[in-house]
This record gives structure tokens, C-alpha cells and sequence, in this order.
């Protein structure tokens, strides 16, 4: 391995990267997006195949570099071609724009007043670069009706591509799966990829899962249940050996919910998937090793001198919440505050805990603007669910959504902090509203004729 110098680094990707996006633009724009949603690891596992490391900060600055004026330049073409009745962000997104936008402002102005600005710039950087423009290309990229299907056929090329290329290097490199993923036992503990992040394998499996329940949930017939009920094996395998623990309960979370919304009124078909999912979790949980098993039980949470990762001082950080809490409760410690809070800085640290680390670092008002993104998301999609027709393309797209919202709230409430999440969560919610929004305005009333 070697370390790549950051101009060779930002070059080759306004290069590389500059070209491959046009292409893209020019022809599937949604597939942009789905490279952003799920394929950020999918990138970075391809610069390790070279032979390249390259830092998160130096993949946030080269991605800041050429994203930007792509989507300053896209905006401005929307603009140019839209039509009246076709507004260039979508008028009922504005909402949200200006919520996440104050989020950033917060977050700016914690800035200004805590001792930790090495770690709350990092974040704020790591916000605005892979939170905000992101957004804004859910919601300006997809876009007509039909972009949907691109869409979440685009998400489910880039989740299985990282999935089955993956697999193929480690069977390769290693000759097995199980201590070549994201976690295997003995003494590889996080042996495998060394991607950024070990549960990037089991995050790209519960997208293309709840893709497939998006799928079978806009759809009447029985032949469309069956694929997300065939994917089940593999999702339950990887979800055991390849994920965080916050990942795993996303994928519980997916593999009853999801699957229970995906076959409303097809009782017999919901049965004979719980069943599949019953008996091949039981089947991997008996035969998988026993490291594999406690971490699977979260043993570490409950162990100090477990070796299954920081679960227990994970809960013991969350017991520190309410000092730091009621010492600054109205703007909090500032932002980045957590590691001079906790260790003094002498170290990058963070609770695990998106909700916590807000509320320690931006206090009751850096919190209520992050609870306000998750109900603007979450009423729209109960709402869709409550009232749309399950087999109609708007009851599959909510049941997509809240199959991929689940997944960010489990991860930000039990793996990462803001700087680390914030990225995913605001394009999991902008694309959710965009396709939301474009399928309810698809529905065509009937006309009543005299």
C-alpha cells in the first residue's frame, strides 16, 4: 500500500471523475444518486484495489471540489429547461431545504464558541459536503416519474455490485467469506475489506432488500413477492457476519416491518417469508463461530472485557449525557465539543449516537432541528402508508422509504455521530421526499363522467 498525495488524489478525481459524471448526467442522472446513496465505500474499496489509501479528509475535499459546480451547473440547466408547472427544486421540499440549512447554521455558529474547532470544522466540513449537495441532487436529479424506476434500479445495481465484487475479492484474497467480511472470528476481528467502516457490506444489503420490498409492494401479483422472499438467506448471512450491531437491528427492523408492509393483504406469502427468515437466522446463528454468536448478542455491551468493539463503553458514555447536558442545555458545548468533554482532546471521540451528540454539542436547539427533518420525513411517509393503495407504485416507494429510513435511524441512534452521518441521512431523506412527492403527483384521478 501507499499513500497517495492529495493533488494526485484531487486531479485524477476531477479527471476521472469529471468525465464519468458527465456521461452519467447526460444519460441516467439517477444513477448518480445511487452511486452517492450507497456506493460512497463501493469508491473507495476501488482506489484500495489500485493500491492507494486515501484519508477520508482527502476523499471529503476531492469530493467538495468537483461536486459543487456540478450540481451549481445542473441547477442552472434545470432551470433553463423547466417548465412552470415543473418547479426546479420541487416546491414541497422547500421545507426541508431550509430545516437542514439552519441545521448547518447551527452547527456553523458552535463553531464559534467551542475549544474543539479541529473536530467540529472536520464535521461541519463533512456536513456541508456529502449532506448538502447531495440533497440538493435527490431533489433536483430525479426528475419526472419515471426517474423513480431508474432510481431504485440504479440503487439496486450499485448494492449488489458491492456485495458480489467484495465477496469475489475475499474469496480470492482469503478463500472464505466468514473471516474475510467486514467481521469474522478468531483473530481477524475486523479482518476483510478494510473498507471505511465495516458495515458497509451489510448497509448495501439492506438496500437491495428494501428496494426488492419497494418493488413487491407496488405490485398485485404474487410472482412479484417471491424475490424479496429469495434474497432472504443472503440478507440474514451477511447481516450476521459483515455488519455493526446497528446494522444488524436495521436489518431485523427491515426483515419484519418491511417485509409485513411489503405483503399487506397477501397473508400466506407473509408467512411462508417469516418462515424462510426464521429458519435460515437459526440455521447461520447454530452453525456460525462463537465470536460470531456473542457479537451477535451484543455481548460487548454488557462486558468490559469483551473483545466484540466498544459496546460497553458505548452505554457508559451515554450515562455521561445528562451532566454534559444540563451544564450547557440550551446551545450546548459547541460544536466538536465531545472529545475536549471526554478525553480532553487528545483524541477523536464520539457517544455512537447521532440524537446524543447533537444534543451535547448544539443543545435542545441543535436537537429540535434534527427531530423536525425526521417528522417531516416520517409524516409523509405515514401518510402514504395509512392512506395509499397497497399494489400503486406510491405505496411501494413509501414502503422503500421507510425501509431505508429505519436503517439511518438505527445506525445514528447506536453506531455513528453526526459528522459521520449526517452524509447519508439528509440524501436517504431527500431522495425519500423526491420519489415520494413524484409518485403521489403521477396519480392520475379518475374522471367522473355523467
Amino acid at each position: 500500500m501507499q499513500d497517495v498525495l492529495t493533488m494526485q488524489f484531487l486531479w485524477a478525481t476531477l479527471i476521472v471523475g469529471g468525465i464519468v459524471g458527465i456521461v452519467i448526467l447526460a444519460k441516467v442522472p439517477e444513477f448518480l444518486v445511487a452511486l452517492l446513496l450507497v456506493g460512497q465505500d463501493f469508491v473507495q474499496f476501488g482506489v484500495r484495489l489500485l493500491g492507494f489509501v486515501v484519508h477520508r479528509r482527502q476523499f471529503a475535499t476531492a469530493g467538495v471540489i468537483l461536486f459543487i459546480p456540478v450540481v451549481l451547473l445542473f441547477l442552472v440547466i434545470r432551470a433553463v429547461r423547466a417548465r412552470e408547472h415543473e418547479p426546479v427544486i420541487g416546491r414541497p421540499n422547500f421545507a426541508f431545504i431550509g430545516i437542514t440549512i439552519l441545521m448547518g447554521v447551527i452547527l456553523l455558529v458552535g463553531l464559534t464558541y467551542t475549544g474543539a474547532m479541529k473536530y467540529g470544522s472536520q464535521k461541519t466540513v463533512e456536513y456541508f459536503t456529502f449532506g448538502m449537495a447531495p440533497m440538493l441532487v435527490a431533489l433536483v436529479f430525479i426528475r419526472d416519474h419515471d426517474g423513480i424506476r431508474r432510481l431504485l434500479l440504479s440503487l439496486l445495481v450499485v448494492a449488489s455490485s458491492i456485495v458480489v465484487l467484495t465477496s469475489i475479492h475475499s474469496l480470492v484474497v482469503r478463500g472464505t467469506l466468514e473471516t474475510t467480511l467486514m467481521f469474522g472470528g478468531g483473530e481477524e476481528y475486523f479482518g476483510g475489506m478494510e473498507l471505511g467502516g465495516h458495515g458497509a457490506l451489510s448497509s448495501a444489503v439492506v438496500v437491495m432488500v428494501s428496494v426488492l420490498l419497494g418493488f413487491a409492494a407496488s405490485r398485485t401479483e404474487t410472482r412479484y413477492k417471491v424475490f424479496p422472499i429469495l434474497i432472504l438467506p443472503i440478507a440474514c448471512f451477511y447481516a450476521l457476519h459483515a455488519g455493526t450491531r446497528s446494522n444488524m437491528i436495521a436489518s431485523v427492523f427491515v426483515l419484519t416491518v418491511g417485509y409485513f408492509l411489503a405483503y399487506k393483504g397477501k397473508r400466506s406469502v407473509l408467512v411462508v417469508a417469516f418462515l424462510v427468515l426464521l429458519i435460515f437466522a437459526g440455521i447461520l446463528l447454530y452453525t456460525a463461530e462463537k465470536d460470531v454468536r456473542e457479537r451477535a448478542f451484543f455481548k460487548s455491551w454488557f462486558d468490559p472485557e469483551s473483545k466484540h468493539g466498544t459496546g460497553y463503553a458505548r452505554i457508559e458514555a451515554l450515562r455521561r449525557i445528562p451532566g454534559f447536558f444540563l451544564s450547557a442545555p440550551v446551545i450546548g458545548h459547541g460544536t466538536g465539543a465531545w472529545p475536549r468533554l471526554t478525553s480532553g482532546g487528545d483524541y477523536y471521540d464520539y457517544p455512537h449516537n447521532m440524537f446524543a451528540e447533537v444534543l451535547v454539542e448544539n443543545g435542545l436547539v441543535g436537537l429540535a432541528v434534527l427531530l423536525i427533518l425526521w417528522f417531516i420525513l416520517s409524516r409523509r411517509l405515514w401518510r402514504h402508508l395509512r392512506g395509499a393503495t397497497p399494489g400503486t407504485e406510491l405505496y411501494g416507494v413509501a414502503v422503500f422509504g421507510v425501509c431505508m429510513v429505519a436503517a439511518e435511524f438505527f445506525t445514528g441512534l447506536a453506531h455513528f455521530g453526526l459528522a459521520h452521518h449526517s452524509c447519508t441521512l439528509l440524501l436517504t431523506s431527500a431522495v425519500v421526499l423526491r420519489t415520494t412527492f413524484l409518485a403521489e403527483e403521477a396519480v392520475v384521478p379518475e374522471v367522473q363522467t355523467v
